[in-house]
């Protein structure tokens, strides 16, 4: 089963490179998020474990394989020239894995649709101008 939530980045985007974490690739997409307090609960109650920064409560939602991009107004997918930046608001559609009983469930990230994207911040970030059909 798919579901969604509205979050905010927590960092910019890789949506269209892999992570890499301490200098070596993840192979994964993903997306950090600051969740509210609605879409915490969700997560929470589905056993999802959460991490907390600054009183909000984040998660990672990942891929192995890169996810269809979608615009505000359209649902025909829109291409990216750069990653989104921290702040941008989006919908992440997501399935949940299997339970972990260290890790908790996992969060599997299968398409974004991008509502708002932040202003880049000095020294880097994208500009609407940026994603091709937005």
């Amino acid at each position: 089963m798919n579901d969604f939530l509205d979050v905010t980045l927590a960092f910019n985007s890789n949506l269209l490179t892999t992570d890499v974490f301490n200098g070596q690739d993840t192979g994964k997409y993903k997306v950090k998020a600051v969740l509210d307090a609605a879409g915490a609960e969700a997560l929470e109650n589905a056993g999802v474990k959460l991490t907390d920064y600054q009183g909000k409560a984040q998660r990672t939602f990942s891929s192995k394989f890169p996810v269809a991009i979608y615009g505000t107004e359209s649902d025909d997918p829109i291409e990216l020239t750069e990653e989104l930046p921290y702040g941008s608001k989006v919908r992440v559609l997501f399935k949940l894995g299997a339970p972990h009983p260290q890790y908790g469930v996992a969060t599997y990230m299968s398409a974004i649709r991008v509502l708002e994207i932040a202003q880049p911040s000095e020294g880097g970030g994208v500009t609407p101008d940026a994603v091709d059909g937005f």
